[in-house]
């Protein structure tokens, strides 16, 4: 056999491997390039292989974004102004958080629990801190971690905060609706294992827990009074920043208010819903919104940019009203 012949039949038997190498390098590329939208966000696969996979595959550093970036960006269902409008209406307890992981101001501060009903802002504002702060983070909702057998929730969440630590980064992990955790049948074991690993990470400033929940006084003695001093409270949103709220809520780049609607039509719906709503929160303006868009998209369903006049916003204050009790 010739040499040309020998170097023909290896280019033939390695041609497949190197096409396999060249495809998964270019997938894990573009897996980089577009998690969540971010074109330059780092991902970094879990540490030790004998941690097993749980939810998540990967923690994510939350990136350094352009304005234009920003516009688009999309993070486990919030977008880039939704994390900062909770942010910045967030009780100030939340946002020294953001100064906190940048320099400690207090070494055993390592975790906080965000208490208050249902769309007061809690998630949002834990999702925005890391983005601020420039850490990694790994999102974690409660019913991932819930089983079907004894300690399951306490052995699953005690995998993901091991896997956390093992990166060696800088992560803030957050556990939404955690109190589903410490109120369910294993509640005082993983409330045991929860104290235990914070104890253990009293201060490494490498790591924080950020936990929302929508309820606190069913919760164990023990807990609540290890937790004093990490608790922040939200609630509905200030009447001085609701019409900002409200207005970002009804508006976007497809819909703009028409010049009927000024600020004294503004005005007197967001003292409406304030008054007669109960408490608002974003949810409750976002719905709004949803449906203000319905409306105007009947209207008008070739226009680039929706025109919302007053009676768009009046019938989506009404249909509010109707199905909110």
């Amino acid at each position: 056999m010739s040499g040309k012949q020998v170097v023909w039949r290896c280019s033939k038997a390695f041609f497949p491997v190197i096409l396999l190498v060249l495809s998964t390098y270019s997938f894990s590329k573009e897996e980089k390039e577009e998690w969540h939208g971010h074109p330059r966000t780092e991902l970094v696969e879990n540490a030790p292989r004998n941690i097993p996979v749980l939810g998540n595959e990967k923690c994510a550093l939350a990136p350094a974004l352009t304005e234009e970036q920003k516009e688009r960006s999309v993070c486990c269902g919030s977008t880039w102004r939704d994390m900062m409008t909770a942010y910045n209406d967030a009780p100030y307890d939340a946002q020294v958080i953001v100064d906190h992981l940048k320099k400690p101001l207090h070494p055993a501060w390592r975790a906080a629990f965000f208490v208050g009903l249902s769309s007061t802002g809690k998630t949002t504002t834990a999702l925005a801190i890391p983005h601020l702060a420039h850490w990694y983070f790994d999102f974690i909702s409660s019913t991932q971690l819930l089983g079907s057998h004894r300690n399951q929730a306490k052995e699953r969440l005690e995998l993901h905060l091991k896997r956390a630590i093992s990166l060696e980064k800088k992560v803030v992990v957050i556990i939404d609706n955690i109190n589903l955790l410490l109120s369910s049948d294993d509640g005082d074991a993983t409330s045991g294992a929860l104290w235990a690993f914070l104890d253990s990470q009293k201060y490494n400033n490498n790591f924080f827990l950020i936990g929302t929940m929508d309820c606190f006084d069913n919760l164990s003695e023990d807990f609540k009074r290890r937790a004093i001093g990490s608790i922040v409270e939200f609630g509905p949103i200030p009447s001085s920043k609701l019409k900002a709220v409200f207005k970002s809520k009804i508006t976007s780049p497809a819909m703009e208010l028409d010049t009927e609607c000024d600020d004294e039509f503004i005005d007197a719906c967001v003292s409406r819903i304030e008054r007669e709503g109960r408490g608002v929160c974003y949810r409750d303006c976002e719905n709004i919104g949803v449906k203000v868009s319905l409306l105007t998209y009947k209207d008008a369903p070739e226009s680039v940019v929706r025109k919302i006049k007053r009676k768009h916003i009046n019938e989506a204050i009404e249909y509010w009203f109707q199905n909110l009790s």
